[in-house]
């Protein structure tokens, strides 16, 4: 982390630079030092709450580092495959980025503070008494309200399905890797989607990377899940 840091101030990516120390450095421990004081503190229950939903919420965006760490393990994956023109035969050059034990246990970590975050959440909701039904509550919503919610439940599993078909991100390769890449007839610019990194991890021939990426997919697995129970 800090060999990364060093070189954003020194290629001059601030945003980039500002956004890893917030999500990667800053943001996880407030998240846990938070819920180890409303863990162990006497809070009320009507701040302890709302504080509590807050983190569990905004705690998944701890995500975001390691989609784009697998991101970086995708654009640095390149092959070429051509004849030697120097002494006849075959040639071959491969650049792969393989993690090692530092991701692993980056996202564990996260996985593990998101099940920390749901377990605090569901601890306070049980013993705060609301997760049952509340007394008075209507039996059974209007019909026009049921279609409401449920028209709105199929757009939004449509819409997540179709996220993972859509690129989101478009790399440039320049310096010594665009250079070779035009040498060799390849594009220099590669355009991804969720489901492209995921087969292109496949094509690297690591199913544990692919099955570390479906971690990171939990948010919109967990998605689509909720929708579906919720139209139950």
């Amino acid at each position: 982390m800090d060999n990364s840091l060093a070189q954003m101030l020194e290629v001059g990516s601030y945003f980039v630079w500002f956004a890893m120390v917030l999500f990667s450095l800053v943001w996880p421990y407030v998240k846990l030092l938070l819920m180890l004081h409303v863990w162990i503190a006497p809070v009320s229950t009507k701040t302890r709450g709302p504080l509590l939903m807050f983190l569990d919420q905004v705690g998944k965006w701890s995500l975001t580092d390691n989609f784009i760490l697998f991101l970086f393990v995708v654009l640095f994956w390149i092959s070429w495959t051509g004849s030697d023109v120097v002494e006849g035969g075959s040639a071959s050059f491969r650049l792969k980025c393989s993690p090692s034990v530092e991701m692993n246990t980056f996202l564990g970590g996260t996985i593990l503070s998101l099940l920390l975050g749901h377990a605090v959440l569901w601890t306070h909701r049980w013993e705060s008494g609301t997760l049952s039904t509340p007394e008075g509550s209507p039996a059974r919503p209007g019909r026009a309200r049921l279609i409401t919610t449920a028209l709105g439940l199929v757009s939004c599993i449509g819409l997540v399905i179709a996220s993972f078909q859509a690129e989101i991100v478009e790399v440039y390769f320049g310096g010594v890797i665009g250079t070779f890449l035009k040498v060799t007839g390849q594009p220099n610019t590669q355009r991804y989607s969720i489901l492209g990194i995921y087969t292109n991890l496949g094509t690297q021939g690591s199913a544990y990377l692919q099955a570390s990426f479906c971690n990171c997919l939990f948010l919109f697995v967990s998605t689509i899940l909720c929708c579906f129970l919720l139209l139950l």
